[in-house]
């Protein structure tokens, strides 16, 4: 609610009200970016599908979609894992969203081997930071101009 996060930082501020804004303004920043590009780099990425949908529905079922559309980042890092709240799991998270995010890192052996039972990809990044370059790169890639051809092209 607000009066926690406004109010009574306000009041108990040693800072002034100028001071608590820019406080607040700042972690409201900081977390956002944060937020942002930890669901960024696991979904908007050039190793995640974007499948088309042909009247109304995807080619492939429920749980391959979740993981051709999703990848994990850092998966073997408790950091990333204590820091994101188990999101650095993100194939784990969206076929089991109700399981406590201690138990990811259990679960993804058990994932990845099922996946590369039955042909389903698994994509994983081993950093944080490969994981961010590669969805740089693929908002490089979908950020290029397109040619739009004119009547004289033909």
């Amino acid at each position: 609610s607000l009066a926690y996060l406004v109010a009574l930082p306000l009041a108990c501020s040693p800072h002034g009200t100028l001071g608590a804004f820019a406080l607040f303004m700042t972690e409201e920043w900081t977390c956002g970016l944060t937020l942002a590009y930890m669901f960024q780099v696991a979904h908007v990425s050039t190793a995640a599908a974007f499948p088309e949908a042909k009247d109304g529905k995807v080619a492939m079922g429920w749980a391959t979609a979740q993981c051709a559309t999703t990848i994990n980042f850092a998966p073997g890092n408790w950091f990333w894992t204590h820091v994101s709240g188990g999101l650095n799991h993100q194939v784990e998270h969206h076929l089991f969203p109700g399981i406590c995010h201690m138990h990811y890192p259990m679960l993804a052996p058990i994932v990845r081997e099922t996946c590369e039972e039955f042909g389903v990809p698994y994509l994983s990044y081993p950093t944080f930071w490969g994981a961010f370059m590669a969805h740089w790169e693929h908002m490089h890639k979908v950020g290029q101009p397109i040619k739009v051809p004119t009547l004289g092209d033909a």
